[in-house]
């Protein structure tokens, strides 16, 4: 089997969002795409990224508890406010292997993927976990049908 490239795995359009955008937008837009992981772009640079786990925490501040306001507050709340600031990314022509092991050091569940210094694609522990599946499906298969391994 040849070698995989994140191009091969990723996902694909990434979704971006400006740095001013605010939560309920952020919220809906994830929704609505059903994406988990996006990119914050200013002037087609990666300046941060916003991840489901960043929105539910926001929610889930204790905020609202402390202020009857604190709702309103939090629907004005900007991409900037929630987002990580160093972004690791990965060029799509980068070995599958080069990327979960990435994801591994950094303890991150997502990988911008870069072509040319520009986001073409996401790469998620999703996808590496379905290309692991499929994988081993095929293994097995092998191992139960001698004839598919010529």
């Amino acid at each position: 089997m040849a070698a995989l490239h994140v191009r091969d795995v990723m996902s694909s359009p990434v979704t971006v969002i400006a740095p001013q955008t605010p939560l309920p937008e952020i919220e809906r837009r994830m929704s609505e795409l059903l994406v988990r992981h996006v990119l914050v772009t200013e002037r087609q640079h990666i300046v941060g990224i916003v991840t489901w786990g960043d929105v539910r925490q926001a929610r889930s501040s204790n905020v609202p508890r402390l202020n009857t306001d604190a709702p309103e507050l939090l629907n004005d709340l900007p991409a900037t406010s929630l987002m990580t600031r160093d972004v690791v990314t990965v060029a799509a022509s980068a070995p599958i292997t080069t990327a979960a092991k990435l994801m591994v050091d950094h303890k991150i569940g997502s990988l911008p993927v870069m072509y040319q210094g520009r986001p073409v694609g996401m790469l998620t522990a999703t996808d590496i976990i379905r290309l692991v599946a499929h994988s081993l499906a095929m293994a097995a298969s092998r191992e139960c049908d001698p004839a598919l391994s010529t």
